[in-house]
């Protein structure tokens, strides 16, 4: 038996989505002197490159980027870690990004690490949502908002000229 895949965004609406949310961190933090990026990796990481390079062209300020290696089927089974290691976010806004959110658990757990770096501000920020919260977690910053069953599957693809996002 073969899975339904349905196409919800293909690559102009990704493109679409994350200048948008983009401008919206941009707006939110204009004040700030530099930012901190922090990408749960692999689909999270990439998201948070490419919002990156908008954001520095937007704000003209420094924009760091750091992978966050964290089980996403079990996050609270292993310590996360960030390559590169930050060793200190003390005053700095930092942003924690996602491809998907689905109900919480691997953003609360990712956001147990940065606590103890200190930083001034932290925001989250994921491609799409889909509402299935079981953690006191939600983001700021929301590509897509999506209404599926437990039973659906979200895959984002973020391969330069092959952004898309795919229900099954």
């Amino acid at each position: 038996m073969s899975e339904k895949v349905s196409v919800i965004a293909g690559r102009e609406k990704v493109l679409q989505m994350t200048d948008r949310i983009a401008y919206q961190i941009a707006e939110e933090n204009h004040q700030a002197a530099s930012l901190v990026m922090i990408g749960i990796y692999p689909a999270g990481f990439q998201l948070a490159q490419h919002l990156a390079q908008k954001l520095e062209k937007i704000l003209n300020i420094p924009v760091t980027v750091s992978a966050l290696h964290i089980r996403k089927d079990q996050p609270e089974q292993d310590k996360p870690y960030l390559n590169p290691e930050l060793s200190s976010l003390n005053g700095t806004t930092v942003i924690l990004v996602d491809d998907v959110g689905n109900t919480g658990r691997t953003l609360f757990y990712g956001l147990r690490p940065l606590l103890d770096l200190h930083p001034a501000k932290l925001q989250l920020a994921v491609l799409v949502d889909r509402r299935h919260k079981q953690f006191p977690v939600s983001a700021d910053f929301v590509g897509l908002s999506l209404n599926t069953t437990l039973q659906e599957h979200i895959e984002v693809n973020l391969q330069e000229s092959e952004e898309s996002i795919s229900l099954y």
